[in-house]
């Protein structure tokens, strides 16, 4: 089995544009318009992008691969200093995420039923 690329390895070929902090006003009227980011406050995503790196990558370029980052360009490591010093966000990231799997993981199941009907 290959070895998953680390997320520096992913981000080599990409432009690093700087910490997000200085995108968060951006982010927030972005993440505005997402049903996954709907319930984070103005203060949620501050304290989120916090954590984050903003990049610009060229087409077809990989960025994420899974089991590599957990939300964009958050890696496991800033994801658990998240839980560790804002539990609450914390919490509402990790709900999100596993409603977001259930949701595939319900779809992907009704595609195998038609697949074997």
């Amino acid at each position: 089995m290959a070895e998953t690329p680390r997320i520096s390895d992913l981000l080599d070929h990409a432009e690093r544009l700087g910490d997000a902090t200085t995108f968060a006003e951006q982010i927030h009227a972005f993440v505005g318009h997402s049903q996954f980011f709907a319930d984070l406050s103005r203060d949620d995503v501050s304290e989120l992008c916090e954590h984050m790196q903003v990049v610009r990558a060229g087409p077809r370029q990989l960025l994420i691969q899974e089991g590599t980052v957990v939300c964009g360009l958050l890696s496991r490591d800033d994801m658990l200093r998240i839980v560790a010093d804002n539990p609450s966000l914390g919490a509402k990231i990790l709900i999100k995420l596993v409603t977001m799997l259930s949701q595939r993981l319900r779809h992907t199941g009704a595609q195998l039923l038609q697949y074997m009907k």
